[in-house]
């Protein structure tokens, strides 16, 4: 049996990876395209560094954009499933429900 303590460190550092691998390789590049813009020697050298680095910022905050509206998404499906088998439990408590046979109870199941 899994004691708490572990599942808590377990479940905080779940799909934790995929998160650093996505935003941290663009924030990485941005930092190092940043360091090659300031050390630049040419004017067109930094233009190109400050403007790699804003295409990458937007693909980092596009992305973060993308994750948040997938989170709202699946919460909204989840509420719906459980409002579905919320009402569903409560159809079947009613007097009418109970005495119907039960179709799955039979032994060809």
């Amino acid at each position: 049996m899994l004691d708490f303590p572990t599942y808590l460190v377990e479940h905080f550092f779940a799909g934790l990876w995929t998160m650093i691998w996505h935003f941290g390789l663009g924030i990485g590049f941005i930092i190092l395209l940043g360091v090659g813009a300031y050390f630049a020697p040419t004017l067109k050298l930094k233009a190109l560094c400050i403007a790699l680095a804003l295409v990458i910022g937007a693909f980092v905050i596009g992305e973060g954009v993308g994750v948040n509206l997938e989170k709202r998404h699946n919460e909204a499906q989840v509420a719906a499933t459980n409002n579905f088998v919320d009402k569903t439990v409560k159809g079947t408590t009613t007097p009418k429900a109970r005495a119907k046979p039960d179709p799955w109870n039979n032994k060809d199941n």
